[in-house]
């Protein structure tokens, strides 16, 4: 009666099959090898591939962005300098 009590019931099985099925089902991202076994990336590769690439770019453009900003701060700043030399050249000299 012991090796009944430890085997699982078909509506078990079928149970937990329709979760891993609906998990999947709404989670397509998420690696069956993963979620089954253990094995391998949580996300699939063709997932991380497609959703790194907007990233990737989104990422490249603020970059460009900021570097540009970063540029014409330092261009002000250089400005700001020389402003402050010449007034305190103006300073000592009056």
């Amino acid at each position: 009666m012991r090796n009944r009590e430890l085997k699982p019931t078909a509506g078990k099985v079928q149970s937990r099959v329709g979760k891993l099925q609906k998990i999947l089902g709404d989670y397509p991202e998420i690696s069956p090898d993963w979620l089954l076994f253990g094995q391998g990336n949580m996300l699939r590769e063709e997932y991380i591939q497609e959703s790194l690439v907007p990233i990737f770019q989104q990422s490249s453009h603020n970059i460009d962005k900021l570097l540009e900003r970063i540029e014409s701060q330092s261009e002000e700043i250089g400005r700001l300098k020389e402003e402050n030399r010449n007034l305190k050249e103006k300073m000592y000299l009056a």
